[in-house]
């Protein structure tokens, strides 16, 4: 939403102690579709959010910042508009286990 992402949770890790987890292939989208109503869902099935490690955001940074700071908190993951949930659940579980996991282990 036009912030961010490390320098955020740099900024304010203290205070975040869970995440609601997307990624996104469209971050700098204009402000009249990024606050219209519902953006994620789309008649034409354009999609906004995408599976965690499909989009452009620096998750591997985020998650590098999350071990420098020891969080323990929970994250959740949310498919917007996905047209195959068991499909986005194996590539998120994929992503989480073979680039993620090991960067905070």
């Amino acid at each position: 939403m036009g912030e961010d992402l490390l320098t955020f949770y740099a900024d304010y890790h203290e205070r975040i102690s869970t995440f609601h987890l997307k990624d996104t292939a469209s971050a700098n989208l204009p402000d009249t579709v990024r606050y219209s109503q519902d953006p994620e869902i789309a008649d034409d099935g354009t999609r906004w959010f995408w599976e965690p490690g499909q989009g452009e955001l620096d998750l591997k940074g985020l998650y590098r910042l999350l071990k420098q700071h020891g969080f323990k908190g929970w994250m959740s993951i949310e498919y917007d508009g996905s047209p195959d949930m068991l499909a986005s659940m194996a590539m998120t579980r994929y992503f989480l286990d073979k680039e993620l996991r090991p960067i905070y282990d």
